[in-house]
């Protein structure tokens, strides 16, 4: 059995054919079966996140496929879903797409030392004004997003559970990264740029 495993999984989207994606790590809590954890992980944000996520976007907005490797644990099988039906659903032009979203996950665990962050791209224009966003979209469609980041995903009997992917201490990668699990995700109330560093620009969620 596969308990303690952790998964990178990537969500693939494209606004104005331009392709941009953010990462969450998942930690298996049940024992995924060897060699199909990473598969059901990816089968489970398909069922269960993509319609959330579809809320939060401009329909210039596509949410392509879900992508799910294993980082802790041993070698794996990947997992990929692509979706059929992805468009966005917030109906009028999407904010370009290095103008984000970012939800940051936090926490008291003293091994959180920062908070993880994802950057979510393509989100509606209609719901920024003066660099900010509408407090009723970060009050409706947005919060009911992160509270399914904080849900177990389930596919099956398995279910996996959201951490931030500690790789660094001090500076230093660490010789066995692990999995923070955060008490909260928080979307903040202003538009990031993903242009600040590298990591930022491709969504990651490992920090510190």
């Amino acid at each position: 059995m596969a308990t303690g495993n952790i998964y990178l999984l990537r969500c693939e989207l494209t606004t104005w054919d331009v392709n941009h994606s953010f990462n969450t790590h998942w930690v298996d809590t049940n024992g995924a079966s060897e060699g199909t954890g990473a598969q059901q992980l990816a089968a489970a944000a398909q069922n269960n996140l993509t319609p959330s996520l579809r809320a939060i976007l401009s329909d210039d907005t596509v949410v392509e496929a879900w992508y799910a490797i294993r980082v802790k644990g041993g070698p794996e099988n990947p997992g990929l879903r692509q979706i059929n039906d992805g468009k966005g659903t917030d109906i009028g032009a999407a904010y370009p797409p290095n103008s984000c979203l970012v939800c940051s996950f936090i926490g008291e665990d003293p091994q959180l030392k920062r908070a993880g962050r994802i950057y979510i791209g393509g989100v509606p224009k209609s719901k920024i004004q003066a660099g900010k966003f509408d407090a009723t979209y970060l009050s409706g469609v947005v919060k009911t997003w992160t509270d399914k980041l904080k849900m177990s995903l389930t596919e099956g009997t398995n279910a996996y559970n959201i951490v931030v992917y500690r790789t660094v201490d001090n500076g230093m990668p660490m010789a066995t990264p692990i999995g923070v699990p955060p008490d909260a995700c928080v979307a903040q109330p202003v538009v990031y740029s993903q242009r600040r560093r590298n990591s930022k620009s491709r969504g990651l969620s490992a920090i510190e």
